[in-house]
C-alpha cells in the first residue's frame, strides 16, 4: 500500500455526482475539505439481524458523543466533518453547519458511503468494516478506542492507533501491553474473556481522543 497508488478509481462521471451532492451542503469542491468519523454501535447488527444476540460484541462499541471534544476542534480548524453510518443508535450532540450527521440525512446512500470514505483528508475510526475503504485509497487512519489489542493497524506510516484501557477489575490498574498478551487477551473479541479473567476494558476520555 505504502509504494503503490490505489488500483480502483472513480470514472470522471462519479466524481461529479460526489461533488455535486456536496455541494448542496455548502461545501466547495477544490476548496473546503472534511473529515471522516466512525463509531461503531449495536444499532447495525441488532436491527439487521434481530434474531441474533450480539451482546458479545459490545466491547468494540463506543459512544459517539466521545468524539465531541476532537470534531469541535476540527471544525474550529475549518473541517467538515461527517459523522458515517448507515443505521446507528443516536445523533451526535453537535450543532454546526459544517457538521453532518450522514445516517441521519437524505444524502445518505451506498455511493455516498464509499465516496465519502475515499476522499476525506482522514478518518477517524472505531475499526469497522466501511473504514477499510479509506485504507484502499490511501487515506491517513487515526484508529480510536480499538479492541483487543492484536487489532491495531500498523501497516503504514499513516495511521495512528489509540486502544481502549485494559485494567484490572480488583485494583484498577491499568495492565501493560505484555500482560494483556500473557493473559490470552491480545487476540480476542468477546467481552465474556474480558470479564472472566478479571479485566476491565475501558473506553478512551473524549480528551484523549481529541489528543490523539
Amino acid at each position: 500500500f505504502a509504494q503503490t497508488e490505489p488500483k480502483l478509481v472513480f470514472t470522471q462521471q462519479e466524481k461529479k455526482q460526489g461533488e455535486k451532492i456536496l455541494s448542496t451542503l455548502g461545501f466547495k469542491p477544490g476548496k473546503d475539505w472534511f473529515v471522516c468519523i466512525f463509531a461503531r454501535d449495536s444499532a447495525y447488527l441488532s436491527k439487521t439481524f434481530p434474531d441474533n444476540d450480539w451482546s458479545y460484541h459490545n466491547i468494540r462499541n463506543m459512544d459517539i458523543n466521545s468524539f465531541k471534544l476532537a470534531t469541535e476542534m476540527l471544525l474550529e480548524q475549518g473541517a467538515w466533518i461527517f459523522r458515517i453510518g448507515n443505521i446507528v443508535e443516536k445523533p451526535m450532540e453537535i450543532s454546526h453547519k459544517r457538521f453532518v450527521d450522514y445516517p441521519f440525512s437524505t444524502l445518505r446512500s451506498d455511493f455516498m458511503d464509499i465516496y465519502l470514505s475515499a476522499k476525506c483528508r482522514f478518518c477517524v475510526t472505531t475499526g469497522t468494516g466501511l473504514d477499510s475503504v479509506s485504507m484502499i485509497f490511501r487515506r491517513p487512519i487515526v484508529y480510536v478506542n480499538i479492541s483487543p489489542l492484536g487489532a491495531i493497524n500498523t501497516s503504514r506510516k499513516e495511521f495512528i492507533n489509540l486502544t481502549k484501557k485494559h485494567v484490572w477489575k480488583g485494583t484498577g490498574r491499568e495492565l501493560t501491553m505484555s500482560e494483556i498478551f500473557e493473559n490470552g487477551l491480545g487476540l480476542v473479541n468477546y467481552t465474556d474473556d474480558f470479564e472472566s479473567r478479571g479485566v476491565k476494558v475501558i473506553e478512551r476520555t473524549p480528551e484523549e481522543i481529541h489528543d490523539v
